[in-house]
């Protein structure tokens, strides 16, 4: 929003002192913005101190929306960056502004000693994003990327039930995104817009990076910027991960089917009950003929579970953890350094789509 080569604060670091309240500025009123002001501006602890936008009509459409909601009242409206980063009550900056203005936006608050939460993708480029986690880490703030389905509740369970061996070896995944917009993504294709959400979500289901990556896809709507892909990723463990991503589809769909050698698992982000169901079925080996005529393997059908999974909103699970990041020094689940493997993995894929398809190494 400010020039690289604005004056920047002194900077100052650590953890804010166990008590006092977190005041944090939110960068970007825009699409995302606006959930993230309605958030912080209504949690214990934390005091929506600013918002900063290039538009002040945005500004000025955030005060009506949200006018009697927590703190948002004595929030401080402003245009420039700097404004918030010459504030010494400040201790915290959440940015939600288009993805390559991300880096920059982004060391200047870690060069003013601000903690930080980005939205994602942490950077476009592996050699920025490096620098802003060593920026952090000299600094010694937090830095944490808006990797939100990572907080939700359903899909935390689902990590700990793979994690617990409760469906036995992952052996695929099929993942399903689409829409039909109704927010065309104009500065990233459909991989970094969307797909991200299910990289990140692979890697933490299962612990490890994929070893190579293939992709397809087509800008329909856009010349340049891909608006469906399809991407197969191939782990070490063998485990495949296949992801449909679009917002040019007839229906709106965030599904997840995992398959394991012991059973299987449905997450549906889009169910307001049951959204994660727990399948007791499969092959399993078998010596001799099964009822249905398999040789050496047995099908099985033993009924399902619908694990009873309180609901919090996931942004309100992620906006709290980030505030206890900052008042206890301890690392966020979506660190600066679990976003640099994503940004390996997207970058792949992004050169597998640019290539037709080939394969590409993460």
């Amino acid at each position: 929003m400010d020039p690289d080569n604005a004056a920047i604060p002194a900077a100052t670091s650590g953890p804010v002192p166990q008590g006092p309240q977190v005041n944090v500025a939110v960068v970007g009123a825009g699409y995302w913005g606006p959930n993230l002001i309605r958030t912080f501006s209504a949690l214990a602890g934390c005091s929506l101190s600013w918002v900063c936008d290039l538009d002040p009509a945005r500004l000025a459409a955030v005060q009506a929306r949200f006018p009697a909601v927590g703190s948002i009242g004595a929030a401080r409206n402003t245009t420039s960056l700097e404004d918030l980063l010459n504030d010494p009550s400040l201790h915290a900056v959440a940015i939600a502004t288009p993805a390559a203005t991300h880096y920059s936006l982004a060391k200047r608050c870690l060069l003013a000693g601000k903690h930080l939460l980005v939205e994602k993708p942490l950077a476009l480029d592996l050699p920025q994003a490096e620098e802003l986690v060593r920026l952090a880490a000299e600094h010694a703030l937090t830095l944490m990327v808006d990797h939100i389905f990572l907080y939700n509740p359903a899909f935390a369970r689902l990590c700990q039930l793979v994690h617990a061996g409760g469906l036995g070896a992952v052996r695929y995944v099929n993942a399903t995104r689409t829409s039909l917009g109704p927010r065309l993504c104009e500065d990233t294709n459909i991989i970094w817009d969307a797909q991200i959400h299910d990289v990140y979500m692979a890697l933490a289901l299962l612990g490890e990076l994929p070893g190579h990556v293939l992709a397809t896809g087509r800008a329909f709507l856009r010349p340049g910027i891909e608006d469906v892909a399809f991407s197969t990723l191939l782990f070490p463990s063998g485990a495949i991960v296949h992801c449909h991503n679009t917002s040019y589809a007839p229906t709106k769909e965030r599904r997840w089917v995992v398959v394991g050698g012991e059973r299987m698992a449905i997450y549906d982000d889009l169910r307001e009950q049951a959204r994660l169901v727990i399948l007791k079925r499969g092959f399993l080996p078998f010596a001799g003929v099964d009822p249905a005529g398999n040789r050496g393997l047995r099908l099985f059908d033993e009924g399902e579970e619908r694990p009873d999974i309180a609901w919090v909103q996931p942004l309100e699970v992620e906006c709290r953890h980030f505030l206890d990041c900052v008042t206890t020094g301890s690392r966020p689940l979506s660190d600066g350094l679990s976003a640099l493997y994503v940004l390996r993995v997207l970058l792949a894929l992004d050169r597998s789509l640019k290539s037709g398809g080939r394969e590409a190494l993460c």
